[in-house]
């Protein structure tokens, strides 16, 4: 498995969803209640990219590009608009 990649990798894709860079903002992991700068989350590239908390591994997210468009699948992740 490749080592995991930084939060900041998910600027370009979250700023094509959502308009905007969140990789500076707070966020909170449900699972364990960490909070966060989203640029510390470990990052996974595989087929999208699988977003995981850094204190406890569950997975926050989940980004895939899908031909001209962005998906992002919120699991576990408070923070990101639109999600609780």
């Amino acid at each position: 498995m490749p080592a995991p990649m930084d939060g900041n990798m998910l600027a370009g894709p979250l700023h094509e969803f959502y308009g905007t860079d969140l990789t500076a903002e707070s966020m909170q992991c449900a699972a364990c209640g960490t909070f966060a700068v989203l640029a510390t989350a470990r990052v996974f590239v595989g087929a999208g990219l699988v977003v995981r908390c850094r204190t406890c591994d569950t997975v926050l997210a989940t980004v895939v590009q899908l031909g001209d468009r962005v998906e992002v699948h919120v699991s576990a992740l408070i923070g990101l608009p639109g999600h609780a």
